[in-house]
Formats: structure tokens, sequence, C-alpha cells
């Protein structure tokens, strides 16, 4: 019997982003070369000399293309990790609770709240039998 985790779904949608933001990133640094590539002119005059010039407009788009693909792919990063710490987070507070406060626990199952109420019981019947 094979149960999916009802969380996974919900772990794979906070990770999306980050994912996306990494491959974004990764494609912007993968991008420098060609545009450096389709920026440079190389002209020849006899096969003997050959001049390299710089299409400055083009450079320029190219240049702005990576900036916002950074610029993009950061953002994506950023949200992914406010997602994870969010549901982080989510889950710390129901488990403390569970734990805590019994709130959602399995019948039977103690919790720290009620030990210490145990407790306390325990040394005030204590007390009071030996107060006599």
């Amino acid at each position: 019997d094979v149960a999916l985790d009802p969380d996974l779904l919900a772990r794979l949608s906070a990770a999306l982003p980050g994912i996306a933001g990494a491959g974004l990133a990764t494609a912007s640094v993968l991008a420098i070369p060609t545009i450096t590539s389709f920026a440079t002119v190389t002209t020849s005059t006899f096969a003997i000399f050959a001049v390299s010039t710089v299409s400055w407009p083009l450079f320029a788009v190219g240049a702005v293309g990576v900036v916002t693909a950074a610029f993009v792919s950061r953002s994506l990063i950023d949200r992914s990790i406010d997602n994870w710490r969010s549901s982080l987070r989510d889950r710390a507070h129901s488990r403390a609770a569970s734990k805590v406060f019994g709130l959602g626990a399995k019948p039977g199952q103690a919790s720290i709240l009620e030990v210490i109420q145990g407790f306390a019981v325990k040394t005030a019947a204590h007390n009071l039998g030996t107060a006599k």
C-alpha cells in the first residue's frame, strides 16, 4: 500500500519558485557568451587584417536582458525561501500545539500540559498529606 504524503504537493509548490529561479539564474549566466558573440562584429580585409567592433545597441539589449533575468531569479528564490519558512513555521506551531496542549493528538496520548498538571496534583496531594 503506497500512501502519498498529503503535504507533498504543498512542499513541491513551495519549492517551485526556487527551482525556477535557479534555472533562470543559470540561463542568465549562460547567456553572457552568446550576447558577447552576437554583439561582436568581425570584419576582415584580404584575410590578413581583422577588425572586431562591438555593436553597443546589441550589447545594451543583452545586458538589460541578463540583469532582468538575474533580478527575477533572485526574487523567485526569495519567494521560495519565504514560502519554505512559512511552511516550516506552520508545521512547528502545529507540532507544538499537539505536544504542549494536546490539540489534534491521538486519544490517550499525554501532552506536556497534562504531565505538568499531574505532577502539580501529586505534589499538592503529597504536601497536603505531610502537612497534617
